[in-house]
């Protein structure tokens, strides 16, 4: 064997010492590798020594000690023999006449050997060699892309050796996952502490990915193996955690001196609560590390929004930004977190595998990227940590910091490479570096108004100046930047016991304004800073700054009142004078009236004025025989319309349709009054912050009234006026007497209605308003052609809210009723924002109808900009060999197994006939397919969407090819599987029978469509079992199949699992030709959960069920020359019509 890995000469064959480590470690043998060896009869050091060191390069690991030998004697070594050559007896095996010698010079390791192998009472030496576990790898390694794309193996022969405790604050974690035993300490439960945490998938997951096993031959592998896990559930099982319980849980985990945590949640509410509790653990020197939000847009997501929190965004395997990841300014890193394989807790299964994806996946690889740097290196604090991750990642998107992937995606490798002495002295210092930037920062002369421009060009810089300000002055501070920064300024007062502030009320690109009333004398310091620590150092100005400082000893006086309102006699109207202030906090209102000469929609709007929320109320004026004595206008009546849709700084727009020679009050106020309540939040979740009070401002506002006198409406309807009008007291009456009549009648009147007023396009871009609130206008097409069509929206001012359908007709009691159904809409399903374009696969000769109304999430009811559209075919669509099949009528009959086809029309419903041709249990299957290079070159990606599918079985009794009513109460459904992205059951069925078969899809998007193409099978399953002669019989009789011999180290069998009592166990043989290693692999369908038990002499050596149903299950395991038996089975006895496929790989 040596000569086939060393070329020896001869005389080198007495060589009795030589093992090679690679090929011990490469072959799983389980004997002591001895490294280099010497003998009397001469030297192999060099290619002993080569292959060493490629062995060491493929492993990064030193697999030889560098100063360590082990020398095998005839008689022991002699003290001044040690003293001589250097050496310290480490340790003495007599009985094995064995030395463990370490030299005091590892310098003379090469003279040292050779000195003593010369000496003959020395049989042989060699250093001493380091062994790791012969563990198996890990099997699903290669399912963990983001491992490669990572350079994890590196990064893990980088890292120290210091076990870092990270907080995973999350749902509760399987505690006795085979990925995470060992490295779990104590649970806590924060909503039920006296209970532990309640296993679940999402927790089990994300610790997973920190911390999952290396080289255990289970799974894939952890961020950083040799973390040690704190489990802290804040959900209890239930779907939301709270903010206390989570607040809870952070405190426990400073109690438990975490070093890290991860926080993969999140919500569009910035708690005080959580964020006192985040800030309390970075002041304790606890990296927080949270998951940037899954809306797919610039929504703020909170822990990770907070301050000192690092925000990790989410990349897909390409380092593309994920679709559903947010972005913004408080993004710092990205990393993978599409389709990341790991471990997972199911309820059923219990300990298992899954792929899961979301910015939830992509937050435990930072947080696991930081706990490497704290194994190498536990003094690192939090910012130092932060520091060396965004200056170590590799920078995406465009050049430097961007909103949409922050500083880039972490490398690990790279962060575990930096020096930290490069780390600048700011950002170790912390607060004392902020000290002593207040006492250099230039004190400047504010005499009224002065601004300030600046940049920050470096992480987490501050800039200070300082003012002297008196008693009794009013102090206005306005801080304006960039659109991807987030500035904050903090005022601190110097020589004084006074608190200082900090102003961090809207989000990037807004700006920042407070005015304060100064009560004593003293010197005031500011600071601009970013709130996530941003820069921009490209030179391109992109982090520059506004800071305007104005000091006033005279404020502005009220200008209006509820009694004496501004008169508006004219529009368009534009007012500058006015102001939002009032001393100590107070609200403000300013009253404005005006009438109308003509009706006409009217269009309020005041400019932004920083750090105010502004809101504006319209009121009818009412005589006072009208009003009654104990209300006020401002207090107790509702307004006709009211606006606080906008936050701070950003202002407010308002419409109204105004009738003539009727007097209206307009309320301009500087603090929302909730006329919504509860509801207020949901529309701005700002407001659940402490910083409720009014704002004022000692500048001006501009408000703007205008009046627009609009075409008429297109199509004279408003759904308001429909449900209002009389078909609203006709409904009610009829649904005293029969609710399903009533519905349908309505549904009729309706159908009918829109028939009438829809507007017929043609070609050509088409315009239009909405002229009133619930104001729709309807629209008709009828198809020229067969294909895809654009329905292009990006043109117009206005971007409203559209829905395409079209009038399908169903019978009832014999009675044929219309109504619409849906086939395509222009809102994104995520963010809910509308969209520019809605894709549909439209018919030749068909008519669709097009509603278009306002976007009420976004937008107001009622607009003075035009909206337009445009239909035009982009391409063909090349419909599927049975089509048409969209009625019973028209089903196609299945003559072969396995059919192609798409659901390339809109509410596409394929129908096929089938006949048996045995007596038979059948299986049926719908699996979406791949899509191709050319469906790719040739549609937009959002027709080729993947979708979920159920089939419908019906018999036809009487074989006329007609669904008889009778013949529905036969309908068997099939839907099991459907979210794994195939649909699979089975029916009994008789020879010469004949059925109808159904298939539909689901679509997650707002298109009604997919041109990807599925799969449907159907066939009798396969009844007869392998190897009935062992069933039911003790494992002593058991006839093992033999495997197909594919090569000299390869064997393999397909087979299916059949439907015997008890579940079918089929039985495989094969033989180990020498001691070795040997992959076991049982490939399966989606829909079958396959078991691995390995036998020998009748002794059960492992079993395996580590994977969910469609995920093969893998062993790897050394065993020795002979023969092994496999026992397979399904996990839950099922059966499917795909085979399986057992692969032996000897290595």
């Amino acid at each position: 064997m040596e000569d086939e890995v060393y070329p020896m000469k001869k005389p080198f064959f007495k060589v009795v010492s030589v093992l090679s480590s690679a090929f011990i470690l490469g072959m799983g043998v389980s004997q002591p590798a001895m490294g280099q060896a010497f003998t009397k009869s001469g030297s192999v050091v060099a290619p002993v020594n080569k292959q060493l060191e490629r062995q060491t390069e493929k492993e990064q690991v030193p697999l030889l000690s560098d100063e360590v030998l082990v020398v095998k004697y005839k008689t022991p070594l002699s003290q001044s023999e040690l003293q001589r050559s250097g050496l310290v007896l480490m340790n003495h095996f007599p009985s094995l006449k064995t030395a463990v010698v370490k030299l005091k010079d590892k310098k003379k390791m090469d003279t040292v050997i050779r000195s003593l192998s010369k000496q003959d009472h020395v049989v042989s030496i060699h250093p001493s060699a380091r062994y790791k576990t012969l563990g198996s790898g890990d099997p699903k390694a290669a399912e963990q892309y983001y491992l490669q794309m990572l350079n994890m193996d590196k990064a893990h022969s980088l890292a120290g050796k210091n076990k870092v405790r990270i907080a995973v604050i999350d749902q509760g974690i399987d505690m006795d996952h085979p990925e995470l035993k060992g490295k779990l300490l104590p649970s806590y439960n924060a909503v039920n502490p006296m209970s532990a945490g309640m296993a679940d998938f999402h927790g089990t997951h994300v610790a997973g990915i920190i911390a999952s096993e290396k080289g255990n031959g289970i799974g894939g592998y952890g961020i950083n193996p040799n973390a040690e896990i704190l489990p802290i559930d804040v959900f209890d099982r239930s779907y939301w955690a709270s903010d206390y319980a989570l607040a809870q849980g952070i405190l426990h985990a400073i109690e438990k001196k975490a070093k890290v945590i991860n926080l993969s949640l999140g919500g569009p509410y910035p708690s005080q609560l959580i964020k006192d509790a985040v800030k309390k653990a970075v002041d304790q020197g606890i990296v927080v590390v949270a998951a940037a939000g899954n809306t797919g847009d610039e929504t703020l997501s909170y822990p990770a929004s907070f301050e000192g929190v690092i925000s990790v965004g989410n990349i897909d395997e390409k380092k593309k930004r994920a679709f559903d990841s947010s972005y913004g300014p408080a993004i710092d890193l990205v990393a993978p977190g599409e389709n990341i394989y790991n471990a997972i807790y199911e309820f059923e299964k219990k300990s298992s595998f899954r792929k899961m994806s979301g910015t939830s996946m992509a937050s435990p690889i930072v947080a696991g990227t930081a706990s490497l740097l704290l194994s190498k290196n536990p003094s690192l604090k939090p910012a130092e940590i932060e520091y060396i991750l965004k200056h170590s990642a590799d920078d995406l998107g465009p050049k430097g910091y961007d909103i949409e992937y922050g500083y880039g995606l972490v490398n690990p490798v790279k962060a575990l490479q930096f020096d930290p002495k490069k780390i600048p002295d700011y950002i170790r210092n912390g607060n004392f570096a902020r000290d002593k930037a207040i006492e250099k920062a230039e004190l400047i002369d504010v005499q009224s108004k002065k601004t300030i421009t600046s940049e920050l060009t470096k992480p987490q810089q501050e800039n200070w100046v300082k003012i002297q300000v008196k008693a009794g002055q009013t102090l206005q501070l306005q801080l304006s930047g960039g659109d991807q920064f987030d500035y904050k300024l903090v005022g601190k007062w110097l020589n004084s016991k006074k608190e200082g502030f900090e102003l961090n009320e809207v989000r990037h690109g807004l700006p920042e304004g407070s005015v304060l009333h100064i009560e004593e004398d003293g010197v005031l310091a500011l600071g601009v800073m970013d709130v996530h620590g941003q820069y921009d150092d490209t030179g391109n100005k992109k982090s520059t700054y506004g800071l305007s400082i104005t000091l006033t000893d005279k404020v502005p006086q009220e200008e209006s009142s509820i009694t004496n309102p501004t008169v508006i006699s004219t529009l368009p109207a534009k007012i500058t004078d006015h102001t939002l202030f009032a001393p100590n906090g107070e609200k403000d209102e300013d009253y404005y009236s005006l009438k109308v000469t003509e009706p006409q929609t009217v269009k309020i709007s005041i400019g932004g004025l920083p750090g105010v929320d502004s809101s504006i109320k319209v009121y009818q004026k009412m005589s006072a025989t009208e009003l009654p004595a104990d209300m006020q206008p401002s207090d107790s009546l509702v307004p006709i319309k009211y606006e606080n849709r906008k936050g701070k700084s950003e202002g407010e727009t308002l419409l109204f349709a105004a009738e003539p020679n009727v007097e209206y009050v307009v309320q301009i106020s500087n603090q929302p009054d909730f006329v919504f309540g509860y509801y207020e939040f949901f529309m701005d979740p700002s407001l659940i912050d402490n910083q409720q009070k009014p704002k004022s401002s000692l500048d001006p506002y501009e408000l703007r009234v205008e009046g627009f006198v609009l075409p008429e409406d297109e199509d004279q309807f408003s759904m308001g006026a429909f449900l209002g009008g009389e078909q609203s007291g006709l409904a009610i009456e009829q649904k005293m007497m029969d609710p399903v009549q009533s519905y349908l009648e309505m549904e009729r009147n309706y159908t009918e209605m829109i028939k009438s007023i829809a507007i017929p396009v043609s070609s050509g871009i088409t315009s239009g308003y909405l002229q009133v609130e619930g104001d729709q206008d309807w629209y008709q097409v009828v198809a020229e052609a067969d294909g895809l069509y654009k329905l292009d929206l990006s043109k117009g001012a206005l971007k409203p809210a559209v829905e395409v359908s079209q009038i399908m007709t169903e019978k009832v009691k014999d009675e044929e009723y219309e109504y619409f159904s849906y086939i395509g809409n222009n809102h994104d399903w995520w963010t809910w924002k509308v969209k520019d374009e809605i894709y549909l696969s439209l018919e030749k000769g068909k008519t669709y109808y097009i509603r278009i109304e306002a976007d009420y999430w976004n937008n107001s009811g009622i607009s003075v900009d035009p909206y337009q559209f445009e239909l035009k075919k982009i391409a063909d669509i090349k419909k599927d060999s049975y089509e048409p099949n969209d009625t019973y009528e028209e089903a196609k009959d299945i003559n072969t197994t396995r059919i192609t086809a798409n659901f390339g029309k809109a509410n596409d419903t394929d129908i096929y006939y089938f006949k048996a041709k045995e007596s038979a249990v059948y299986g049926l299957s719908v699996n979406p397919l791949e899509v191709t290079k050319q469906l790719k070159d040739q549609y937009p990606e959002s027709v080729l969407q993947p979708f979920n599918s159920f089939a419908v079985i019906y018999e036809d009794k009487n074989k006329n090819r007609k669904l008889d009513e009778e013949e529905m109460e036969t309908a068997q459904y099939f839907q099991k599987g459907i979210y794994l992205g195939k649909t699979f059951g089975s029916f009994k069925a008789k020879k010469d029978a004949h059925y109808f078969i159904a298939v539909s899809g689901f679509f997650q998007s707002n298109t009604n469509f997919s041109l990807r193409p599925y799969e449907l099978t159907v066939q009798p399953i396969v009844s007869k079992d392998e190897d009935p002669y062992n069933t039911g019989v003790s494992l002593n009789k058991i006839k093992p199949m033999k495997m197909t011999k594919e090569s000299n180290t390869k064997f393999a069998v397909k087979g299916y699992f059949n439907p015997v009592d008890y579940g079918d166990e089929d039985w495989y043989a094969f033989t180990m030709p020498k001691n070795g290693k040997a992959s076991i692999t049982l490939e399966v369908p989606k829909e079958i959960d396959g078991q691995i038990e390995i036998y020998q002499n009748g002794k059960l050596l492992k079993k395996a069920d580590y994977y969910p149903e469609g995920d093969a299950e893998v062993l790897h395991m050394n065993l020795n020359k002979g023969e092994y038996w496999i026992k397979l089975k399904e996990a839950y006895n099922q059966t499917s019509i795909e085979p399986y496929k057992l692969i032996v790989q000897i290595q």
